[in-house]
């Protein structure tokens, strides 16, 4: 049998074995059909039913025989070529991952880095804000026991100077003893008794702090002056100050807008009788329209021994009149920048931050502080006492006793609140450990204001603590010998 025979037989049976093979697929397909479709996914590359993928679509199907067989012939085709990659590409993978981590090890590294150096960084700058504000604070003290020792000195020569002026008294006060006539030696003694007679009366009288006559009788001391200063009113009428409410208008100072009673008691104070009124030493007239404070009048004397209470009121012009004479109000300025310079700096030692003058919130408006109405406050004992009815001599938790209180025309001032607290804007609070003026706070609103007064304290340790916890500053805000109050005082006499 020949090459072509054998070919011819070969090529028969293959074609046989193709057209059993394809029968037995079809048949196969075609009987397990449904349960194929159902099971799609997991068929639709088995060899047996890719050439027959046609068959075997869904109901619906859009796609031809030849299209839907063709589409499913390049998926299976496709998962072959992609897992044959993958095998591939897995070295590949393996590198990139070593790379991966080694570029994620450096990262780690350098933010390590970055963050020791932030350490370092807010390390190196708490230590220089820190030096920088204790040489701040060691010169305000500097400066403070300069002026201090100035005065001191001051006080000294003029004490020095009376010693002269009496020791010259002394001697022309014997010399005219020594050669006088005998005759007026005489007459000397018996009138010398009498007067001082007359002297020791009018001391007695003073020291029984008889109203009235006291003012009148007592030549040398003058001690009781502080509740009876006569405050001319705007229509002539003089009150003493102690009788002096916010309804009253005064003759320079316009409405009286707070009123104010300190008790000095045995305090040491520096008190001075100036022109027969009973006045501090810190506190401002004018000679020849030059603002002045009475302990640098020569004319004016320290007293020896102070009144129990002062008076003192805050007028909408800052001016008040006695006996002729002008003085500034407590609150002493009329300048809007430089009481917001004022504002801002007692924030600013509140919070023990350096004094800067440059660094001020213009948008501070300058009325007074007060705290509402009702608000109360947490007493020593545990109790809690509404604000208004605190007396002089009260004990405040973290407060110390009381002893200065202070009414405000509410009129004269906008009030805030924020749900807990209800306060003029202006008040100094202690809110997330830092101190600021109410209305610089979020979420506070303003809000009517339906009583006539709000009211302020001063406490020793010059704080107040509410109901809820929250720190008030008192009216004084400071310590009266904080270095900020010379500061404060000098940029009063410099814009009046």
């Amino acid at each position: 049998m020949g090459l072509a025979e054998h070919k011819f037989a070969i090529l028969k049976i293959i074609i046989i074995a193709i057209v059993f093979l394809f029968i037995i697929g079809y048949l196969i397909v075609t009987h397990f059909r449904t349960y194929i479709i159902n099971n799609w996914t997991t068929y639709r590359n088995n060899p047996f039913v890719v050439p027959f993928a046609g068959f075997l679509r869904k109901d619906g199907e859009k796609r031809g025989f030849i299209e839907f067989t063709k589409h499913n012939f390049k998926s299976w085709h496709w998962t072959l070529t992609k897992g044959f990659f993958s095998y591939l590409i897995k070295p590949i993978q393996y590198i990139l991952n070593i790379i991966t981590s080694i570029i994620n090890g450096f990262t780690n590294t350098l933010n390590i880095f970055r963050a020791q150096a932030k350490i370092i960084r807010k390390m190196f700058a708490d230590i220089v804000q820190t030096t920088a504000s204790k040489m701040a604070n060691s010169y305000s003290a500097i400066q403070y026991y300069q002026a201090k020792l100035t005065d001191l000195m001051n006080r000294q020569k003029a004490m020095f100077q009376l010693m002269l002026f009496f020791a010259d008294s002394m001697k022309m006060t014997l010399s005219s003893l020594i050669n006088g006539p005998v005759m007026g030696l005489v007459h000397f003694f018996p009138t010398f008794g009498i007067a001082l007679l007359i002297l020791i009366a009018i001391c007695i009288i003073c020291m029984l702090d008889i109203p009235f006559v006291s003012w009148v009788a007592c030549p040398i001391c003058l001690i009781c002056f502080g509740k009876e200063t006569p405050i001319t009113l705007e229509n002539g009428v003089m009150k003493d100050i102690n009788l002096v409410t916010v309804d009253d208008y005064t003759a320079k100072g316009g409405q009286v807008i707070s009123t104010m009673k300190f008790y000095i008691g045995g305090n040491k104070a520096d008190v001075y009788q100036y022109r027969n009124v009973i006045v501090s030493g810190s506190h401002l007239t004018f000679l020849d329209s030059t603002p002045i404070r009475i302990a640098d009048i020569p004319e004016a004397r320290l007293l020896n021994k102070n009144p129990e209470y002062l008076y003192c009121l805050n007028t909408e012009n800052n001016r008040l009149l006695i006996n002729g004479q002008e003085y500034s109000d407590f609150h002493e300025c009329h300048d809007q920048t430089t009481n917001q310079i004022t504002m801002s700096l007692i924030i600013q030692a509140l919070n023990d931050k350096k004094l800067d003058i440059t660094s001020i919130n213009r948008d501070i408006p300058c009325y007074q502080w007060g705290i509402a109405k009702g608000t109360s406050i947490r007493m020593k004992s545990g109790r809690l006492q509404a604000i208004e009815n605190i007396q002089i001599g009260d004990c405040l938790e973290g407060g110390g006793e009381v002893y200065g209180i202070i009414n405000h025309l509410a009129s004269y001032q906008d009030v805030y609140s924020d749900g807990s607290l209800t306060v003029t804007g202006t008040q100094a609070v202690k809110k997330n450990g830092c101190w600021s003026r109410f209305i610089e706070l979020p979420d506070v609103n303003k809000v009517e204001y339906p009583y006539k007064l709000t009211y302020n304290l001063v406490t020793r340790n010059h704080v107040m603590v509410t109901e809820n916890g929250t720190y008030l500053a008192d009216y004084l805000e400071l310590m009266e010998n904080h270095p900020v109050f010379d500061m404060i005082h000098n940029l009063n006499l410099n814009s009046i």
